[in-house]
């Protein structure tokens, strides 16, 4: 089953903009660039992934992705996160793949062992969607969308709860 992930990634001077109380622009760029950095690094390493779409219009984070099985996907307008990944599953159709993993940019700590396990649960217990949620219970680390024209996605604060409805939704629909 061919598998695109979609990483959107805002441009790292523009990321972290709720840490700015605590942090200087310089400091936050480069937090943002080291957690999208880990994130990509750990995605590569995931089995069971065909190829990994970095969604961004930062020329750094465009040139972290570049080689093996990562293309970039150009978001010169940079109106959110799921904009971005509106672009990356519009890609995804255009290419056949038959389904997509959403991951942040930002997701801490990310485990290609459990993300591969993810991709082969979905598939043995024949899943139309599997949303990961964060630690809160309020957002998504991670949405695996096979009919991934389907869902209406909204990544973020209390996109657990919609997506899960919209999920739901969607498989009421099929």
């Amino acid at each position: 089953m061919r598998t695109l992930a979609i990483l959107p990634v805002k441009s790292f001077g523009a990321a972290k903009q709720r840490l700015s109380h605590l942090l200087g622009q310089g400091s936050r760029e480069a937090l943002a660039q080291a957690m999208f950095s880990d994130v990509l690094a750990s995605l590569r390493r995931v089995k069971g992934l065909d190829t990994i779409a970095v969604v961004t219009d930062d020329p750094h984070a465009e040139s972290a992705a570049r080689g093996g099985r990562v293309i970039v996907i150009r978001d010169r307008d940079e109106t959110g996160q799921s904009d971005a990944t509106r672009l990356g599953i519009q890609h995804a159709l255009e290419c056949a793949f038959e389904r997509v993993l959403l991951v942040p940019g930002d997701t801490p700590l990310l485990d290609p062992g459990e993300v591969a396990g993810l991709l082969r649960r979905g598939i043995d217990d024949d899943m139309a969607a599997v949303v990961v949620p964060d630690r809160h219970g309020e957002g998504t680390n991670a949405l695996l969308l096979w009919s991934s024209g389907a869902l209406i996605l909204c990544m973020g604060v209390v996109s657990l709860v919609l997506g899960r409805e919209q999920a739901a939704a969607s498989v009421a629909k099929n």
